[in-house]
């Protein structure tokens, strides 16, 4: 999400935003500044969307920064000193006030913050991955579908549609999308199956 997107949420002029555990501070910030400028500025954390089918996991969900012993460790016993440290309850209770990245270890992220933190936690993570539907798609089809998404919300934001029209024209458009690049995939598969049986016949 781009700077102008999110700032839109602290303007005032969206009513909700899509945004990771980080951005809590920029909120933090702009309540501090609102409160003092032009009183107090509202929010707190819900749960991203989830399919209906499926209430309990959701895509927009990573996680990183796993720590393992090497069973080849040459230092096994420190190693797993380390792991410990990482993964306890002392390190967590310090990054909870220093960090802004969610923890396995829940017990201090209330105490970082009065908002409803806990909403990060509500969903578990898919076990589907989202880019998959994304295999069987042309290439060129994702960047200018993506552009298509693009132009329809800025008119919805506008006011030039609604957003029944919009999001209309964002299926219509990119259905028409969809099979210009399907046409052009197919295209340029049979002019390379063409060009790669010309290449192949024996020379007399």
């Amino acid at each position: 999400m781009s700077f102008a997107q999110a700032n839109a949420f602290m303007d005032g002029k969206a009513a909700l935003t899509i945004n990771g555990y980080h951005y809590i501070s920029n909120l933090e910030n702009m309540s501090a500044y609102s409160q003092a400028e032009a009183g107090e500025f509202n929010w707190d954390i819900a749960s991203v969307p989830v399919n209906s089918q499926d209430l309990k996991t959701t895509s927009n969900f990573s996680v990183y920064d796993m720590f393992s012993l090497n069973s080849q460790a040459e230092n096994p016993d420190a190693a797993w000193e380390l792991v410990k440290f990482i993964s306890g309850e002392e390190l967590a209770k310090i990054l909870s006030k220093t960090s802004y990245h969610l923890f396995a270890r829940t017990g201090f992220m209330e105490e970082s913050s009065d908002k409803n933190v806990a909403a990060f936690y509500y969903v578990s993570p898919s076990d589907m991955d989202p880019y998959e539907i994304y295999e069987d798609l042309p290439d060129d089809f994702y960047p200018e579908f993506q552009m298509i998404i693009q132009e329809e919300t800025e008119a919805i934001v506008s006011g030039e549609k609604t957003m029944d029209d919009g999001l209309q024209a964002m299926e219509t458009r990119g259905q028409e999308a969809l099979q210009r690049a399907l046409q052009t995939g197919a295209s340029d598969s049979s002019d390379e199956g063409t060009a790669n049986t010309e290449t192949s016949s024996p020379s007399e």
